[in-house]
């Protein structure tokens, strides 16, 4: 009884890490940080991101808060709102006379091949073309 009863409360504890708050690093220029520590030293706060530590100027930071939840263990009530769409031309692709061709050309993206094929009005093709450039 009392082994399992220690066991449930290591376990507990172990799942109580992984959910952890973290520390949100908001930066002036929008974006965000999750780190597991921060501390400041001189002109730079220092952070922590599992087993790595990384440092950023104090004057590119707004604020930090505690106690966050870093967005990928954050609870989901469907898909979420920032998920990009997955996008594949596959029958473009396949059964277009040299899109790829006409828009990559000498490792580099044609613009002004892009802007032809986008002049044509086929909205299917177009986004082919900026589907193969935006890959390349």
């Amino acid at each position: 009884m009392r082994v399992s009863v220690i066991f449930l409360l290591f376990s507990g504890l172990l799942l109580g890490v992984d959910r952890a708050s973290a520390e949100v690093i908001h930066l002036k220029n929008g974006r965000t940080i999750y780190a597991d520590q921060v501390h400041e030293n001189g002109a730079h706060l220092e952070y922590e991101v599992g087993e790595d530590s990384y440092a950023i100027p104090k004057s590119a930071v707004d604020r930090v808060e505690a106690g966050g939840v870093r967005p990928e263990q954050a609870p989901t009530t469907g898909k979420a709102s920032r998920d990009i769409p997955s996008f594949t031309p596959a029958d473009e692709l396949k059964g277009g006379p040299g899109v790829s061709d006409r828009i990559v050309r000498d490792g580099r993206v044609d613009v002004d091949a892009l802007a032809a094929i986008e002049q044509q009005g086929d909205a299917r093709t177009s986004a082919a073309a900026y589907f193969i450039a935006g890959k390349h």
